[in-house]
């Protein structure tokens, strides 16, 4: 237990963690994948389902979904709307994924609903359903504080795919997006664009209305089919996130000030995060190829002989592919490890294969391996000179153990925010 004015709440969070222990084989069965679906209603069931008490934005994507989603709840509480959002994973707390307005749920309320949820687990252990995932429990406390907030709007980021995700138990969602379609998750959603395309569109839904940024040809043909099945609306958007946002706030009848004041106002942690200066220090959890060419095609600016890269990858991820981008970008790295919190099944890859990968792009490459995030960061520092940029990314576990230095934990539970405030 830690040394905490918040020890009841991490008792409330262990618990959550006991009850829904992941398996190994967590999503992986892809035999009948509707089962964990179906197991996320029956228990909202038991919790009077909490999902019909408001209007919902459902977001999916391989990249730039929960950019999109918190911008459209920045965009709703510009225009008045008491909004909810639910977002994964985190970055230092997990309070970050439940977000109303702009305070993310209390620990009291977690620890008050985890006591709600107790004898409702024991009913779902007695069904034929099971005990739900530890994501499908937090999905739950997110969906029953929503409602216990009075809110207007709620946005949902799929936390993976979406056709068989926890957060499609929402039957008339108001819109549903998709910002992207690229490889990631393949050992889940597949291992072509076409069956990742139509995973995702698992959250199209009868009567609500579609927006994608997606332009390949071949994949909207999917979306357009399963909007005719679903009669739902299909619109494609050609341009940015930004854009995307903009379309679906016009849809809602939100005046253009109100959109762009939303817009404006989104700040999300570990999303190129300018955390220190002396040297600058930038945190971004991008950990697929799309998201790392973001990254980089964002930081262009910097000349590569400036940049000094901390890096650390989930075992499961395309770690050639991504690691052929990260070492064009730059002449030193420093490899990590990081821990997959409340994942027992998860593994971050061994630093020594990364730096033989990295090596295979780039034979100059001055590469070091540290253990530690923080061990990482040291030598990062070490290395760096009056002009370095400190780049750490590849996972958002890895950027919120850095992040932790900057805003630890009991900062983030007492003042239920990851930035101070601006006055």
């Amino acid at each position: 237990m830690k040394h905490t004015t918040n020890k009841v709440y991490y008792r409330a969070l262990q618990n959550i963690q006991d009850w829904g222990r992941p398996r190994k084989d967590f999503m992986k069965d892809r035999h009948h994948p509707q089962m964990y679906v179906d197991r996320m209603k029956f228990f909202l069931g038991l919790l009077g389902n909490p999902q019909h008490a408001y209007k919902v934005i459902h977001v999916t994507g391989t990249a730039g979904k929960g950019t999109v989603s918190t911008m459209l709840q920045e965009v709703l509480i510009s225009s008045g709307q008491r909004t909810g959002l639910y977002t994964s994973p985190y970055c230092v707390s997990a309070i970050e994924n439940i977000r109303v307005d702009h305070l993310y749920i209390s620990p009291t309320s977690v620890t008050s609903i985890v006591a709600l949820l107790k004898p409702m687990i024991e009913r779902a252990r007695r069904s034929s359903y099971g005990v739900p995932s530890y994501f499908e429990i937090m999905t739950a406390v997110a969906l029953l504080y929503f409602k216990k907030k009075n809110c207007d709007w709620v946005v949902l980021e799929a936390g993976l795919g979406g056709r068989y995700d926890a957060t499609n138990v929402v039957d008339r969602p108001v819109v549903t997006a998709i910002t992207s379609v690229g490889y990631d998750h393949t050992n889940v959603l597949g291992n072509t664009l076409q069956k990742i395309a139509h995973d995702k569109a698992g959250i199209i839904k009868d009567g609500s209305h579609f927006f994608t940024t997606v332009s390949d040809v071949k994949l909207l043909k999917i979306f357009q089919k399963i909007c005719t099945q679903q009669l739902a609306v299909f619109t494609s958007v050609r341009g940015s996130n930004k854009e995307l946002v903009h379309r679906i706030g016009v849809f809602l009848k939100l005046p253009k000030a109100v959109i762009n004041k939303g817009i404006a106002r989104t700040h999300l942690p570990c999303r190129l995060e300018a955390i220190d200066k002396r040297p600058t220090i930038i945190l971004d959890g991008a950990h697929n190829e799309l998201k790392i060419n973001y990254l980089f095609d964002r930081l262009k600016y910097i000349p590569k002989e400036k940049r000094i890269i901390i890096f650390g990858i989930a075992d499961d991820k395309n770690k050639k592919a991504i690691l052929m981008r990260v070492a064009q970008e730059t002449n030193q790295i420093v490899f990590t490890n990081f821990s997959f919190i409340g994942f027992p099944g998860r593994h971050c890859a061994d630093p020594k294969e990364l730096s033989r990968i990295a090596r295979s792009f780039s034979k100059n490459l001055d590469v070091t391996i540290s253990h530690t995030p923080l061990g990482a960061l040291k030598k990062a520092r070490v290395l760096a000179t009056r002009n370095s940029i400190i780049i750490a990314t590849g996972s958002f576990y890895l950027t919120g153990e850095l992040r932790k230095q900057w805003y630890p934990e009991e900062w983030i539970l007492k003042h239920r925010s990851s930035f101070v405030p601006k006055h």
